[in-house]
């Protein structure tokens, strides 16, 4: 049995970041840590319900509806513990860009409309005054022509049919890193949502992801010192992964089932 079992974003986060934070933890109270990858919003939603783990990284907007539906129901509802990611949403291109005006009369490659990434950069073009449309059946060429799509891996999938083709897409990391390793380099060109923000909404920082916990665990006393070490460790791993994001990358590709590192419940 575990002390914790946790669902994360796979595609949202870095799971090997989290991987790594499960072992550290592990080793410290001698317990395990089940961990669970969900590699799409909507496969993150259904096994948070079905399962309730204890613990959940999720985007931010789903973190403030799993509080909000569940106010009254502390073994369904959720409460944030801190923000675990900040903005690793680059968009990348394969041609030079400087700045999202590069982007109009291009199609954008995004993933979850209705999520953080989708909401991130709607918002973010309109306050830069840019125009955008859902693409339907032909490029618009006064604006940016937004392309949805469920998953980040979809997108993958998408731009690598034509590697020679022009194309712009908003990935998360560690995702943009392994197609920029998987293409040589193709993909070179990135703005940084982070900067993006910061300059557009008056140093706003982007909160993309958090660590949630169920209410019921987190006003639980025999909880606490699990809790204390699990986000200490969180915090001091974080700044290890940015410096090593490379061997991350690396790391995720040759885990292909993640469910062999951990036993869950």
């Amino acid at each position: 049995m575990s002390v914790a079992s946790l669902i994360e974003g796979g595609a949202l986060n870095s799971s090997s970041g989290v991987f790594q934070v499960g072992d550290d933890v592990s080793k410290k109270l001698g317990a395990k840590v089940g961990i669970q990858v969900a590699q799409d919003s909507d496969t993150l939603v259904a096994n948070i319900k079905k399962e309730r783990p204890k613990l959940a990284v999720v985007p931010i907007n789903l973190a403030a509806k799993l509080y909000n539906e569940n106010a009254t129901h502390k073994e369904s509802q959720y409460r944030l513990l801190g923000v675990s990611t900040w903005g690793l949403n680059p968009v990348v291109a394969n041609f030079n860009i400087s700045s999202l005006k590069d982007l109009v009369d291009k199609k954008l490659y995004s993933f979850t409309k209705s999520g953080t990434p989708g909401i991130t950069i709607r918002a973010l073009l309109k306050k830069e005054g840019i125009a955008y449309a859902d693409f339907k059946d032909t490029v618009s060429a006064t604006a940016v022509n937004i392309v949805d799509f469920t998953a980040a891996p979809d997108i993958v999938a998408e731009l690598s049919k034509n590697l020679d083709e022009q194309h712009v897409a908003l990935l998360p990391e560690p995702v943009a890193s392994a197609f920029e390793i998987k293409t040589q380099g193709k993909y070179f060109s990135k703005l940084d949502l982070q900067v993006l923000i910061a300059h557009a909404f008056n140093g706003l920082k982007y909160s993309q992801a958090g660590l949630v916990v169920r209410s019921d665990i987190l006003d639980d006393a025999s909880y606490a010192d699990f809790l204390n070490k699990f986000t200490a460790s969180i915090a001091k791993t974080a700044p290890a992964l940015k410096e090593n994001a490379e061997q991350v990358v690396v790391r995720k590709r040759r885990t292909s089932n993640p469910r062999r590192l951990h036993q869950l419940r």
